[in-house]
């Protein structure tokens, strides 16, 4: 009823109010819906707008689908693809969500997002998310509340929380909390009021303020250690932890270790011996150590996992110490057996100085 077919080889099949302006346009249905371009189409709905060439609205109401080519809008009340979006953009669902640029982007449901990238950016749900960068490729928000991608880099994201911002750079995430911002490239944040700027290639979780813990591998982190990793016996780090004063502390329990070897401290000191031990840097810094090379470590006491590479090229602080406290005991070793030498060597000295003694006595009573 009151519909109006006007384009050429437009179709109107049903309801009211509904006008096929463009050729081949067509209306299946609903009240007061518009399809006016080319092969535009509005299937079903209220008061729904399809002005982009080969564009579609699929129901809800108030939803406008216009730029270029092939936008779509299937459902949802109020969303918008503007005319300043060019081809294959979609918002799938939702209330009042603005598509404002480029190609291949979405919106897929959530209310009052606003997305102006250049392509394959997505904002999946949430409230008031945007993504307001007109160069701006592969962005994602997938929810939370007031998130904003404003930097014009590619493959920046946001996955929950509200108020994060990614300011500039590329390959950043925020993974969650509350007011976080990212200025960089390649940079995880997480927390409360974390803010990250000119920095490259940082994970960042919580603040000095709302301090948290790393946990890996295992269901709890009972006295609240920065990091923890894995369970005793579970190989999976063997409940490794740093504790509260920054001090890595590793598993060394006999419940957890088998194939025992007892070692030689005299043997293992004479190899220390042999051992270069020098000051050196690390290249490109300013760091200064002293201390052995983990090939040579590597060749005098075989630490480390098998003949795997990594054996060869680092160090575990726990061989370093074993290597010497065995060398420890066999100085003491040789101490106790030097303190058994002197104290034997005092007993023929103190029983010479006596004969002698004696002697002397005779000889002056012979003289006498």
């Amino acid at each position: 009823r009151n519909n109006l077919s006007e384009g050429s080889s437009s179709a109107i099949l049903g309801g009211e109010q509904n006008q096929a302006v463009g050729a081949f346009a067509i209306a299946l249905g609903g009240v007061g819906n518009l399809a006016d371009q080319w092969h535009a189409a509005v299937l079903s709905g209220r008061q729904n707008r399809a002005t982009a060439q080969y564009g579609i609205v699929i129901g809800g109401a108030n939803n406008t689908a216009a730029g270029d080519f092939y936008n779509a809008i299937v459902s949802g009340r109020a969303n918008e693809i503007t005319n300043g979006a060019s081809r294959y953009n979609t918002v799938l669902n939702g209330e009042e969500n603005i598509l404002q640029s480029g190609n291949y982007n979405a919106i897929l449901g959530g209310l009052a997002n606003r997305l102006n990238a250049d392509e394959y950016s997505t904002i999946l749900t949430g409230r008031e998310n945007g993504i307001n960068a007109s160069t701006a490729a592969y962005a994602l928000i997938l929810g939370g509340r007031e998130n904003s991608i404003t930097s014009g880099g590619s493959h920046n994201s946001i996955l929950n929380g509200r108020n994060g911002t990614i300011i500039g750079g590329e390959h950043n995430l925020i993974l969650g909390g509350v007011g976080n911002s990212i200025d960089g490239n390649y940079v995880i944040a997480y927390g409360n009021g974390v803010n990250v700027v000119g920095e490259d290639r940082r994970v960042y979780l919580f603040t000095e303020q709302e301090w948290g813990a790393l946990v890996m591998n295992r269901p709890d982190n009972p006295e609240n250690y920065p990091i923890r990793v894995g369970t005793p016996g579970g190989n999976n780090g063997n409940d490794a932890y740093l504790t509260q004063g920054g001090v890595w502390t590793g598993p060394s329990s006999r419940r957890i270790k088998d194939r025992y070897q007892k070692l030689s401290p005299q043997e293992v000191l004479m190899k220390v011996r042999r051992l270069p031990v020098e000051g050196w840097y690390y290249k490109g810094t300013q760091e200064y150590h002293i201390g052995p090379y983990a090939e040579d470590f590597y060749e005098a006491f075989g630490t480390g996992v098998g003949n795997k590479e990594d054996a060869r090229t680092h160090l575990a602080a726990s061989d370093v110490g074993g290597v010497a406290l065995l060398s420890i005991q066999a100085l003491a070793q040789q101490q106790d057996e030097l303190l058994e030498e002197l104290r034997r060597l005092r007993e023929e000295v103190q029983a010479l100085r006596q004969e002698n003694s004696a002697l002397r006595q005779a000889l002056g009573h012979a003289q006498r």
